[in-house]
């Protein structure tokens, strides 16, 4: 993988099959990860792809740039690139069959769909599982930006095992504002939620909702209620 293995390793590799291919003056590579679940396929594929990309209806989600169309499905992240006359028309021929060929699951993680829609910016969804914000105590989370005019907020959700661990991971990031900034309760925004800054990460709002602890960093506009309803919709 050319020393590229350690990102992938970050979201449980589990496989590789690589094939090249020549039809004419046509050369084509195929790399087939299999990540073990469609949530690791699908923080690999969206750490990797970018909105000003080109996307396509192929698998949960394609796009292309110049040479490459890569796509995600099911527990796979698909990767072809191609080079010389007539390349373009075979990436995407190669990728609808292999794509018809893997079948399994064409839809995002289930989370995905229970944060707001309205304002979040496309594409620029994300899932990781090292270091949230630089804090490992907020791993794994999703993560998704919201654009207001020309502010941007961004929306953390860190995953716990369970609702005492969800509450464990808010104290904890208190604890980190009080040393390094400021920290308050907010009770208007939800039981336990706390208001906080620093120098660092600027200003947060966080509330913890079951085993989530969701953050809105940069909160800008309606970021009050984007927080409230995400803890609504994760009950």
């Amino acid at each position: 993988m050319d020393g590229g293995a350690d990102v992938y390793l970050l979201y449980n590799f589990q496989v590789l099959l690589h094939q090249d291919f020549k039809s004419g003056q046509a050369e084509l590579s195929v790399d087939i990860f299999n990540m073990g679940s469609t949530e690791d396929a699908f923080g690999m594929y969206a750490a990797e792809r970018a909105p000003s990309y080109r996307f396509l209806d192929i698998g949960i989600e394609a796009y292309r740039s110049e040479g490459i169309l890569n796509f995600l499905q099911d527990r796979y992240y698909v990767k072809l690139a191609g080079s010389g006359p007539g390349s373009n028309e075979l990436l995407q021929q190669f990728a609808h069959v292999l794509s018809q060929r893997i079948a399994g699951t064409r839809s995002f993680p289930p989370l995905l769909k229970k944060i707001p829609q309205e304002h979040r910016v496309k594409y620029s969804e994300q899932f990781t599982r090292k270091d949230p914000l630089g804090h490992a105590f907020l791993s794994p989370a999703y993560i998704a930006s919201y654009q207001q005019g020309a502010v941007e907020s961004k929306l953390l959700i860190s995953v716990a095992k369970d609702p005492a661990e969800g509450k464990t991971r808010l104290e904890a990031l208190a604890k980190y504002f009080r040393q390094s900034g400021k920290c308050e309760s907010a009770p208007d925004l939800g039981n336990g939620a706390i208001r906080a800054s620093n120098t660092f990460e600027g200003r947060v709002i966080a509330v913890a909702q079951g085993r989530y602890l969701i953050v809105v960093v940069n909160p800008v506009g309606n970021a009050a209620t984007l927080l409230k309803q995400t803890a609504q919709n994760l009950k």
